[in-house]
């Protein structure tokens, strides 16, 4: 798959799929690697194009999650359900104590 045409399609995942697509990505990087040191692999750029699709993945993850890949772009970011446990507790210190 063509740069572009990975980077778009990423960028359309919501946070689950990219989640999913990553551990997808991890499995084939790991599989390549394998064959690469076994002698099987023919092709050896495809160990560097996993990287570097990974990382990429890495990164609109990462940009979603902070709120920078909405704001780059000048969209709203979708607000977020209930449904995140994550979200309902109150931020707490490194060292404090609950109570």
């Amino acid at each position: 798959m063509k740069t572009k045409e990975f980077k778009k399609k990423i960028e359309e995942m919501t946070e689950q799929e990219l989640n999913v697509h990553e551990n997808n990505l991890k499995d084939e990087l790991f599989h390549l690697k394998f064959q690469w040191s076994t002698g099987h692999l023919d092709d050896v750029t495809k160990v560097r194009q996993a990287k570097k699709n990974r990382a990429r993945l890495e990164t609109i993850l990462a940009e979603k999650r902070s709120g920078v890949f909405w704001e780059k772009r000048g969209l709203k970011q979708p607000e977020k359900g209930s449904s995140n446990p994550k979200a309902s507790r109150s931020p707490r210190g490194k060292g404090e104590k609950k109570g």
